[in-house]
């Protein structure tokens, strides 16, 4: 989660109306939130519907109220990803709606709008009236998942790192990373006024750490298929469990490495979102079409690893019916491969 950590993440704004009749054109408010640090709140209208014969419409807003905070003044440019569940609950019915929105400073709201019918039959006055007479329970369960440009803190800070400058804010490390909070503030690494710092480890690639600072600030900096890996090697060097975490989603979400990298990583790295994406997901075809990637990945595995990986290999071939256990390719292909070497 990114600039986020130790927040509240989840939350619900909750808004109840006692009678539908009661809703006008003028908005209702629920009172607000705090969730992960942002305000959110409901709003709730009325409508009228296209013509006589339709029936009103329920306009439901969630809005991060961006306009109450002194950031969102002076930057246009923030983001906030949530996940959101809406729940209305009526005396006839209950209505949810699951779905993922991204706030942002261009539209701080996500609206829901439904028929205010009772039924799924025809409309009718009656109907209707006996509907505006009965209560309503609105809520917004809020997860939220990613920040981008909230509150982001000032780099007074600087570490040289074999040489290379690099501006932080120590406050931040120190906040994400319990190596970078030894090593700011503990009498044994850095008095704490220092603003100076240096990292001499040449077993490092200085460009790679650059990367990996600026993961923690998810508008400047992402990994990706070329430097996942080493960003990883780093983020357990250097106990940065906020970028390790992006790393993993970029690894489910959006990389396009093959399945064994994928689970390798997973394995090496304690990934446990990762590693039950990979083994829940297994695409026979897709895994012999990069057989070759696959073993070469395998064959980086331990021995337990591969134990693990061989069984669940093993059942989606039975489930599949497949001709030939995938574990079984696996092995003949690393064999293969081993043999070659010699």
């Amino acid at each position: 989660m990114s600039e986020s950590g130790g927040m509240d993440l989840k939350g619900v704004v909750h808004l109840r109306i006692n009678k539908v009749v009661e809703l006008g054109a003028e908005a209702k408010f629920s009172p607000t939130e705090k969730i992960a640090k942002l305000p959110w709140r409901l709003e709730v209208l009325k409508s009228a519907g296209e013509d006589r014969h339709s029936p009103p419409t329920l306009a439901v807003y969630v809005c991060l109220m961006s306009v109450w905070s002194n950031w969102a003044n002076k930057s246009n440019s923030w983001s906030c990803r949530a996940i959101v569940k809406f729940i209305i609950k009526s005396r006839e019915l209950d209505f949810v709606r699951n779905f993922e929105h991204n706030f942002c400073a261009k539209q701080p709201f996500v609206n829901w709008t439904r028929l205010l019918d009772p039924g799924s039959g025809n409309y009718s006055s009656q109907d209707n009236k006996e509907y505006e007479d009965s209560s309503l329970e609105i809520e917004a369960q809020i997860c939220v998942k990613e920040i981008i440009g909230y509150g982001v803190p000032t780099k007074e800070d600087q570490i040289f790192v074999n040489g290379n400058v690099f501006a932080v804010n120590k406050f931040l490390l120190a906040a994400h990373s319990p190596y970078f909070r030894a090593f700011f503030f503990e009498d044994r690494f850095r008095e704490c006024q220092t603003q100076t710092f240096e990292i001499n480890d040449k077993e490092v690639d200085v460009e790679m750490f650059g990367i990996m600072l600026s993961c923690i600030y998810p508008d400047n900096g992402k990994p990706n298929d070329n430097n996942v890996e080493t960003i990883l090697q780093l983020c357990d060097k250097y106990d940065l469990q906020v970028v390790k975490e992006r790393c993993e989603r970029f690894l489910i979400e959006g990389s396009q490495k093959c399945f064994v990298f994928k689970y390798r990583m997973a394995e090496q790295y304690g990934l446990s979102s990762l590693k039950c994406h990979c083994l829940n997901s297994i695409n026979p075809n897709e895994f012999c079409a990069r057989l070759l990637e696959n073993i070469a990945e395998f064959s980086e595995l331990n021995a337990n690893s591969q134990k693990v990986l061989d069984f669940h290999l093993a059942k989606v071939s039975e489930s599949e019916k497949s001709e030939q256990s995938l574990a079984s390719i696996l092995k003949i292909g690393l064999l293969m491969r081993q043999n070659a070497k010699k």
